[in-house]
């Protein structure tokens, strides 16, 4: 049990609550059950998210959860204070079980959340090894840690993609596709390591354009959940 000491607005849909006095663990970063207590009007059920924070941040647990369900329609009402029950972590979507020279991080939308705690891993450890983060939205106001993603180490090269951009946009358009996977990839394509998480139908279809582009199975991990 503990208590949430406060809640941050990431984009108009999506909120991150805080949870004190629970650890993350990289050997384990799929997700957490989280039970929030409920009060007038408010639901309360057993739910997983994904851990966003580094586990080197001590004592905080953070979850970006996006308002699209029974649920999470209701995550704005967690309010500081409030007491939540927090189970886990739980899965194997971790960096830290693979020997790996190169990262090629692919995320959608909400998807961004379990890759940002290990970005935010890689970051915190000084790690040096090269990656990339190809991240898709469908505007430039769904871009989860805009500002953050900014401020990565050099040697992490973050390429936004939207599907449905404004007129003002001049990076990347369209979907993630063979084409940018091995752009991204460029000479690492047969090492790199591929970390996916996103919305069903992007993630079956990015599964395709890795295996159009050669990228072998043992070197995809991807995180879907089962509710």
């Amino acid at each position: 049990m503990g208590r949430v000491p406060s809640v941050g607005v990431r984009t108009d849909r999506c909120l991150c609550p805080y949870a004190r006095n629970a650890r993350a663990d990289p050997q384990r970063r799929t997700a957490r059950e989280y039970s929030r207590g409920g009060g007038p009007g408010r639901k309360s059920e057993t739910h997983p998210f994904t851990v966003a924070a580094s586990p080197l941040e001590p004592g905080i647990v953070e979850s970006t959860i996006k308002q699209s369900g029974n649920f999470t329609d209701t995550i704005d009402q967690t309010r500081p204070g409030d007491l939540g029950r927090i189970e886990g972590p739980f899965g194997r979507f971790s960096l830290v079980h693979h020997d790996i020279e190169h990262f090629l991080f692919i995320a959608g939308g909400v998807g961004i959340t379990p890759i940002m705690s290990m970005l935010r891993y890689l970051r915190d450890t000084d790690d040096p090894r090269p990656a990339v983060l190809l991240y898709a939205n469908k505007t430039a106001a769904d871009i989860i840690f805009a500002s953050e993603l900014e401020q990565l180490p050099d040697h992490v090269r973050v390429v936004h993609v939207l599907s449905r951009p404004d007129d003002s946009w001049t990076g990347r358009t369209g979907h993630i596709n063979r084409a940018l996977i091995e752009e991204a990839a460029g000479e690492h394509l047969e090492i790199t390591h591929v970390f996916l998480c996103g919305p069903r139908p992007m993630m079956y279809a990015v599964m395709g354009e890795l295996k159009k582009a050669g990228i072998a199975r043992h070197r995809i991990h991807h995180e879907r959940f089962t509710i």
